[in-house]
């Protein structure tokens, strides 16, 4: 039946809001029987008072909107503090209103990134340097495995602590190193090691000069 009532009012009604007419058939719904008491119902009603009756409608909805509204605001301002803007200090409404010129923004975006990012390139420098040290290693004991226990000792033992800046003061130090190996295993050969003491291990970072003055002083002490 509502449906019917609404029909014909949208029918007679043409210029009158749909809500309201919507509303206006439901109320005409309780009142008649059928289609034809309907008819008859709406035949009477004018063009002034279907006007009248949708303002009145629309004026307690829209009281009962604003007052939930209201109502709302008043609860999130209780929970959670906000303060209205009309209410806030001068300082505090020249603070707030300000806004951001294009490069201060780009600025803002652009350390936002940085903090964002700064993590994750300091974990991709840490793995960088582990695989550069690790390698560094492989090649360095590829250069003294045939070398003596004890030297290869001495001179894996200061490699931990040292530091290269760059692949060429790596491949410096592999070069001293190849050379005081070879100085020390042909005096080995000549005159042999095997009572002497094993060479000392710095403490601390060491420098690439340190190791190779170590390994020459050990190697030197055949001639004393």
């Amino acid at each position: 039946m509502n449906e019917k009532i609404l029909a014909l009012l949208t029918n007679k009604f043409t210029q009158a809001r749909k809500d309201g007419l919507q509303q206006l058939a439901r109320s005409l719904a309780l009142q008649v029987a059928d289609e034809s008491e309907a008819q008859a119902l709406i035949d009477k009603l004018t063009v002034e008072k279907v006007t009248d009756f949708i303002k009145e409608w629309r004026r307690e909805v829209d009281s009962e909107v604003s007052n939930a509204n209201k109502t709302f605001e008043s609860t999130l301002r209780s929970k959670y503090d906000f303060v209205d803007k009309k209410h806030q200090p001068e300082s505090h409404k020249t603070e707030t209103s300000k806004q951001e010129t294009p490069d201060e923004v780009a600025e803002i975006i652009k350390q936002s990134i940085q903090a964002a990012v700064q993590p994750l390139q300091e974990k991709i420098s840490l793995l960088e340097n582990g695989k550069i040290t690790d390698s560094r290693k492989q090649t360095l004991e590829r250069k003294l495995k045939a070398a003596p226990e004890a030297f290869k000792k001495t001179v894996m033992s200061s490699f931990g602590k040292m530091q290269f800046q760059n692949e060429e003061e790596f491949n410096s130090f592999i070069s001293e190193t190849e050379q005081n190996l070879e100085a020390f295993t042909q005096e080995a050969a000549n005159s042999g090691l095997g009572s002497f003491p094993r060479p000392g291990i710095p403490a601390g970072t060491v420098s690439q000069e340190s190791v190779t003055a170590d390994i020459k002083a050990w190697a030197g002490t055949r001639q004393e």
